[in-house]
């Protein structure tokens, strides 16, 4: 990412219920409209997501100038828990983001994608509020990269080139309407300490990063002790596959409370 580009702020405001419910309430009292039947399902349900694994995440992105940009939202997740199944995981998260049950022309997008994609397994849905029409974006995890070639066709391959081999992960996030929002995404977790050096190299002969950069990138992926009562590390990587074919990755480092409890919404 070159300078003066937008930086994406990813904030996870809590896991738990009672301090879901909490920023809850503070969502209510933003100038966020299209966020407030999250804040009312926050307040009322505690955990969207039907999992002990579970994060809402909401994402500024800090190219504009106002002071407090409206955010997308997201929840993510692991492994789904009691037994529901993908259709009624979606169908829960999306009325209580949206406040309204799923059309029939979104039921039928969603289908598609999830049809397209039979080994993947659901990971999230999240609103891109920010963008015109507020697109809604499914996330989905899967094996390996050629269980995307459903998605991708054969660009499937530039995934296994840059990720094969080094991903503990893969999640790919499109939009369950393409002509909303046409880039895919594709997010690769590395949690072995050798994975990262290979894919700094990889990433310069791939010509998607310069060597200073990638130099950088590899600092930051080593420290990860808590500091002073914070914590930093890199906790992934995103290659986003434009519809025009161009190809871009943003590294995501992590930052935290050592004592995240002791934060309190206003």
């Amino acid at each position: 990412m070159g300078r003066g580009k937008p930086v994406d702020l990813w904030i996870c405001p809590a896991l738990e219920a009672e301090p879901l419910r909490r920023a809850g309430s503070w969502l209510a009292r933003q100038p966020w409209e299209a966020l407030h039947p999250l804040a009312r399902t926050l307040e009322r349900e505690g955990p969207p997501w039907p999992t002990s694994h579970g994060a809402w995440t909401l994402e500024f992105d800090l190219d504009v100038d106002e002071p407090l940009p409206l955010p997308s939202s997201f929840v993510t997740f692991g492994a789904t828990e009691g037994g529901q199944g993908a259709w009624q995981i979606l169908q829960h998260l999306w009325e209580g983001s949206r406040g309204e049950a799923l059309g029939p022309e979104d039921r039928a997008a969603l289908k598609d994608l999830l049809r397209r994609c039979p080994e993947g397994t659901l990971a999230g849905l999240g609103f891109l509020y920010p963008r015109a029409g507020s697109p809604a974006r499914l996330m989905l995890a899967v094996p390996n990269a050629k269980a995307l070639s459903g998605w991708l066709g054969p660009r499937h391959r530039q995934v296994e080139a840059l990720f094969g081999g080094l991903a503990e992960r893969l999640v790919a996030a499109s939009a369950i309407h393409p002509d909303t929002e046409p880039t895919l995404s594709i997010e690769a977790y590395l949690w072995r300490a050798e994975a990262w050096g290979e894919l700094a190299t990889r990433l310069v002969r791939m010509g998607l990063c310069l060597p200073d950069r990638a130099r950088a990138l590899l600092r930051l992926a080593e420290h990860r002790a808590p500091t002073g009562g914070a914590w930093c590390s890199l906790n992934h990587v995103k290659m986003a596959l434009g519809a025009d074919g161009s190809t871009t990755v943003k590294a995501y480092p992590a930052f935290g409370a050592e004592h995240p409890g002791d934060f309190e919404f206003p």
